[in-house]
């Protein structure tokens, strides 16, 4: 008789249960063909690690679950003309559909921009409908070996994504403070030369090498950067609200060892029904310490049989930053809200920064003019209760009276807008310098809203600010 079926994935009905007996129904009764992906009969698992193909009566009223005692393991889903039908409940698992819909997401992203990420896995994406990142070296475009132009120009038209992965692909962490804006913005320039300007927001680092400065560096430049993988298990990211403001990605490496294949395929398997993005990345397919072709295909379209989402990096993890604007770039401060005692206060947005590497050319000036006046600007930033944050930034002041002074203030407000509290921090460095390692805060339990202010108070004084970043602290300090 015809059947019908789906995949379990193996992180479902292997979830905390070494050894556990399965009852497949339809319909009200037990289905007595509970199938491995091989088309073998089972009903006893032992730390499973590989799909089930859960197999029942083709018919169009049916129900299949399956069950273990009152717990049903997964959704209740009526057999549609949409699943794969077979003759014996057999079958090549790859072109099956699984129970549930997938609840993560895999990102493929591909280093250095060789050509056979052209030839093999652009191709093979088209042909999936996958999305994916493109991590190129601007200095070997067109080289031998590497993709030309207009193929990344035509990766870029068909919706994946291009960063930037540096000019040269040097150690970020030893290179001069000149190479470095080579590796940043001249690369970057080239490869808007090719796709277009204002379209690259990740930058990946070369040979995986970073430190505070370069990524404080990096910061208002892009809105994420990628690493290189130290472990397997760690490179799973939840899909949480904190996942939006993300800017480190970690990534696991496609090194072409059947070890890792197999730990990738499991990573793909636990993302079909776990709420968790995994990146990949890998380099010349085929070469030394890359995968295989045959292992890039069996992936990406493993990933497609199982209806996991294949994303670019920019939109699994979008890495939008809580304070809009702060660098203090647009000259009208259009995102900031200007507060001061009387209108002889000013704050502006003036040409200045703090660093010839950081990004942008203009900062942030406060100017009172009595010991009892104030100015300040605000912004508001959404809050999670419980959850530490850090304000960080550059700043200098030039005090000429006064008991008050320079402040970074948050004043965190409850679900009403009624103030709870307002942690502030005094900044008295009057030449340029880098806050962040103390100026940090938990959210109160009840506070969902905040008000970040940069606030000159009662001082006859200047104040000059910028690069100012509001984040959860374990992202650390980029201001």
């Amino acid at each position: 008789m015809a059947r019908r079926s789906f995949i379990v994935p193996a992180s479902v009905h292997g979830y905390a249960h070494a050894i556990t007996a399965w009852t497949a129904r339809t319909g009200g009764s037990q289905v007595t063909d509970l199938l491995d992906v091989d088309g073998n009969a089972t009903s006893v698992l032992s730390g499973a690690t590989d799909p089930l193909l859960f197999s029942g009566p083709a018919d169009s009223t049916g129900t299949l679950w399956l069950q273990m005692g009152d717990r049903y393991l997964t959704p209740r889903r009526k057999v549609t003309a949409d699943d794969w039908p077979t003759a014996d409940g057999s079958a090549a698992y790859a072109t099956a559909q699984h129970g549930a819909a997938p609840v993560g997401a895999v990102c493929f992203t591909w280093d250095d921009g060789f050509a056979s990420h052209y030839s093999t896995v652009y191709a093979l994406a088209q042909q999936l409908g996958q999305k994916h990142t493109f991590n190129v070296v601007a200095g070997l475009v067109g080289t031998a070996n590497y993709m030309t132009s207009a193929q990344i120009a035509e990766i870029s038209a068909a919706g994946h994504e291009i960063a930037n992965h540096s000019q040269t692909h040097i150690d970020m962490t030893t290179a001069s403070a000149a190479q470095r804006l080579i590796e940043m913005d001249t690369a970057q320039a080239n490869i808007d030369a090719i796709i277009g300007a204002g379209k690259t927001t990740t930058f990946t680092y070369p040979l995986g090498k970073r430190n505070a400065t370069t990524d404080s560096e990096l910061w208002l430049r892009y809105k994420r950067y990628l690493l290189t993988s130290t472990g397997w298990s760690a490179r799973l990211t939840p899909v949480t609200p904190n996942r939006k403001t993300m800017r480190a990605v970690p990534r696991f490496s496609l090194d072409g060892s059947t070890a890792h294949q197999s730990q990738a395929m499991e990573l793909i398997r636990r993302a079909s029904v776990e709420p968790i993005v995994v990146s990949f990345y890998s380099h010349d397919l085929g070469a030394g310490g890359s995968a295989t072709v045959a292992q890039v295909q069996a992936l990406m379209n493993y990933a497609a049989s199982l209806g996991v989402p294949c994303l670019r990096v920019d939109q699994a993890f979008p890495a939008e930053p809580l304070l809009i604007d702060g660098g203090f770039e647009d000259a009208s401060l259009t995102y900031w809200q200007t507060t001061a005692s009387d209108g002889s206060q000013i704050a502006e947005s003036v040409a200045d920064t703090p660093a010839t590497n950081l990004n942008g050319s203009r900062s942030l000036h406060l100017k009172t003019t009595t010991d009892t006046s104030f100015v300040y600007v605000t912004q508001q930033v959404p809050l999670v209760p419980g959850t530490k944050y850090t304000i960080s930034g550059r700043t200098r002041v030039a005090i000429a009276s006064g008991a008050g002074g320079l402040l970074f203030r948050v004043r965190e407000c409850d679900a009403l807008g009624n103030q709870i509290t307002a942690p502030s921090w005094t900044l008295t460095a009057t030449s340029w310098n880098q806050y962040g390692a103390t100026t940090n805060f938990t959210a109160d339990p009840a506070a969902c809203v905040g008000y970040v202010d940069v606030l000159l108070n009662n001082v006859t004084a200047e104040a000059w600010i910028d690069h100012l970043d509001f984040a959860p602290t374990y992202e650390g300090v980029f201001g």
